[in-house]
């Protein structure tokens, strides 16, 4: 079985991202659901992808979409996010699953570099995705012309330097989605570009993310269920893996156990990995004094953080100083007060304020937040453990910002 990569596509509404998508699955001869229903006249490729009607009749994708396809060397996953700004939440949740990502700008008069192209660049590196693909879309509006393509791609360029992202390894690709030039065949209309087709230069670029299994072994508590009398711990496990007879540990109760059973969908077994949704059952202890949002580790000391530093990006109206939040880190919640603001930066604007007073942090703006919590919660920095490290951050029931544990 070929490995997989998840690929979340990015990029200003309209500038061609699930029409892209939906010409790699076309053109990879790919089988679909209701594939005789979907509508692919003048070229409109993003069909495939938006399933939901008003997406369809609104031109705008809303949902995050997932679509698998093979490749030469990958099984390639395309996470296909929101570019309009109400839905930016939704491209935040895409990019956390992501490890690539394919950016897309039109090259198209008037269109080129927009202030969601200036966002999307600026979340894939708040949530440390690398390795990111340059698609130079719509080269047909400007007759393939090699000096367009080289005028934006130093425009984006001169953006992700001033954003601290070294571009000098991330590849750029003229393409024509809607026509299907140098997607999966390069292009005879583009002579002058000497590299490969689009997926050619994706599938040579991208590698699987790090194998997490050689990781510390981490799940969060989802739940504990009570079956014929006897507790069971359940979860996902996010990284490492987890044998029957195992000494556990869960550091916000700080209990200690040993695992006497492994449960999947019912069945015993010996071994879990990274992926496995499971049941513990456990000895030497009661599953009592575990709870949701407590996390199983082993051989791996967490410590239960009452403060924790957050590189956040506002999605609500704002965040203000001394305001009463909600902090969510895997499966659990804690109450908090936000008791430090400073390094304010507006990614479209391209304007930062180094402060260690600031009152507030508004919409689209990004910001380092200190946070006091009522009561203790499990995160690790995000670039050493990301299944611990992203932050969701509510007022009330409404989520108002999301970043990483610095």
């Amino acid at each position: 079985m070929k490995p997989k990569i998840t690929i979340i596509s990015t990029g200003h509404i309209d500038h061609g991202k699930s029409t892209l998508v939906g010409r790699i699955i076309y053109e990879l001869k790919q089988q679909l659901t209701n594939w005789g229903a979907v509508d692919i006249s003048n070229g409109n490729f993003a069909n495939f992808l938006d399933q939901l009607e008003e997406e369809r009749v609104g031109q705008m994708t809303i949902d995050v979409v997932h679509s698998q396809v093979e490749g030469k060397k990958y099984q390639l996953e395309f996470i296909d996010a929101p570019g309009h700004k109400e839905f930016i939440q939704n491209m935040m949740t895409g990019a956390s699953d992501a490890e690539g990502a394919q950016l897309v700008v039109s090259v198209a008069e008037n269109e080129g570099i927009e202030e969601q192209t200036v966002r999307h660049l600026f979340l894939l590196k708040l949530f440390g995705i690398n390795q990111i693909i340059v698609a130079v879309n719509k080269m047909d509006r400007v007759n393939y012309s090699e000096s367009r393509y080289n005028i934006l791609c130093a425009e984006i360029q001169k953006i992700m330097g001033e954003m601290g992202i070294d571009y000098s390894n991330i590849y750029f690709v003229p393409i024509s989605a809607r026509q299907g030039e140098n997607v999966t065949v390069k292009s005879e209309k583009m002579a002058w570009w000497q590299g490969k087709s689009y997926i050619d230069t994706l599938e040579d670029y991208f590698t699987p993310k790090e194998d997490l299994s050689e990781k510390p072994f981490l799940m969060p508590v989802q739940d504990i269920y009570e079956i014929s009398g006897e507790k069971i711990i359940i979860g996902k496990v996010e990284s490492g893996t987890l044998n029957k007879g195992d000494e556990i540990f869960f550091p916000l109760s700080g209990f200690k156990a040993c695992v006497s059973a492994i449960l999947e969908f019912g069945n015993e077994k010996e071994l879990a990995t990274v992926g496995d949704s499971i049941g513990l059952k456990i000895e030497c202890g009661d599953a009592k004094e575990v709870s949701r949002g407590d996390v199983c580790s082993k051989d791996f000391l967490l410590i239960p953080k009452s403060k924790i530093k957050v590189k956040s990006y506002v999605i609500g109206e704002e965040i203000g100083l001394n305001q009463e939040v909600s902090v969510r880190i895997g499966t659990r919640s804690s109450l908090g007060k936000v008791v430090s603001i400073k390094e304010i930066y507006d990614p479209a604007k391209k304007k930062e304020t180094f402060t260690s007073n600031a009152e507030k942090i508004v919409k689209d703006n990004s910001g380092e937040l200190e946070i006091e919590l009522s009561e203790p919660i499990v995160g690790e920095p995000f670039s050493a453990y990301p299944p611990l490290g992203r932050v969701i951050i509510s007022s009330g029931a409404i989520p108002q910002a999301a970043g990483v544990v610095l």
